[in-house]
C-alpha cells in the first residue's frame, strides 16, 4: 500500500532523504487537504514517518489556516505548534512577480515578522530530538526562509542553501494545478501563475544581495536581532550548529 506526502515535503539533509530517522528537520507545505499530493510512501515508511517525527510546526497565517482541511491521514500524528507568519504581498509587484519582488517581500518579512520566525527557529531547533518538520502553504517561501536560517546556523555553504530553496519551485511547478483557487483570484492564467515556481534560486539569491554584504548568515542575523531576550534563542542556536545537516 501507498500513502501521498504532502507537496513539497523533504528532509533539510538530502543525504538522509526517504530514511525517517530522528533527529532530523523536514520541511513541506502544509499538512492538508487543499495542498494535493506529489510523491507516496509505503505503509511501512509511513509508519516510521508517523512515530519519529512528532512536531509539525504551522507558518501559516491564522486567516490560512482556518481554510484548511487538515488531512485525515496526519490528524493526530503529530504535536502541532502554530507560530503564525504573515506580511501582505507588495502592491507595487505584478500579477507576474519577479525575483526582485520577491526578495522585497522576503526582506519585509524578516523585518515586520523576525520575532516570529525566531520562535519558530528556537522551537524547531529545541524539538529536532524528536523529529519536526515546518511548514507553510506552499513550502516555499515562509518555510524557505526558516530553512535558510537553519542551513545557515548550521554552517552550510551558500551554494546549498540555494540549491535547496530552488527544489521548492520545481516541485511546485510539477502541481501548479493545485492552486487553481490561486489564479483564478488573481484573474490570471494557469500559466502566468505557474512563473512564479520558475525562477529557480534567483528571489533568494536576490535577497542575500540585498542584506548579505559582510556576513555569511544574514538570514539567521535578520531573525537573531528580533529574538525576544528570554527567548533561549543563543541555546537553539548552539544545538542547530552542534547538528549533522549537510
Amino acid at each position: 500500500m501507498s500513502i501521498s506526502t504532502p507537496l513539497n515535503f523533504r528532509p533539510l539533509n538530502p543525504l538522509r532523504r526517504g530514511a525517517y530517522l530522528q533527529h532530523c528537520i523536514y520541511r513541506s507545505s502544509a499538512f492538508s487537504s487543499t495542498t494535493g499530493a506529489s510523491a507516496t510512501i509505503t505503509s511501512h515508511e509511513i509508519s516510521a514517518f508517523s512515530g519519529e517525527i512528532r512536531w509539525y510546526v504551522n507558518l501559516c497565517s491564522i486567516e490560512e489556516s482556518s481554510r484548511m482541511v487538515p488531512s485525515t491521514m496526519w490528524l493526530g500524528q503529530f504535536r502541532r505548534i502554530d507560530i503564525p507568519i504573515e506580511v501582505p504581498w507588495c502592491e507595487s509587484a505584478s500579477a507576474k512577480p519577479t525575483a526582485q519582488d520577491y526578495a522585497a517581500w522576503y526582506e519585509s518579512m524578516l523585518d515586520i515578522c523576525g520575532a516570529s520566525f525566531a520562535k519558530a527557529f528556537y522551537v524547531v531547533a529545541s524539538a529536532a530530538v524528536d523529529g519536526v518538520v515546518f511548514a507553510c502553504r506552499h513550502g516555499k517561501d515562509r518555510t524557505g526562509l526558516l530553512a535558510a536560517a537553519i542551513l545557515e546556523a548550521a554552517g552550510t555553504s551558500r551554494k546549498l542553501i540555494l540549491e535547496d530553496y530552488a527544489k521548492s519551485g520545481a516541485a511546485l511547478l510539477l502541481n501548479a494545478h493545485t492552486f487553481a483557487e490561486s489564479w483564478k483570484k488573481r484573474g490570471i492564467s494557469r500559466e502566468d501563475y505557474a512563473q512564479r515556481f520558475s525562477l529557480g534560486d534567483s528571489p533568494l539569491r536576490c535577497l542575500y544581495s540585498r542584506i548579505g554584504r559582510g556576513t555569511e548568515t544574514p538570514i539567521l542575523d535578520a531573525i537573531a536581532g528580533a529574538a525576544p531576550l528570554d527567548l533561549g534563542f543563543q541555546t537553539a542556536l548552539k544545538s542547530v550548529r552542534a547538528m549533522s545537516i549537510y
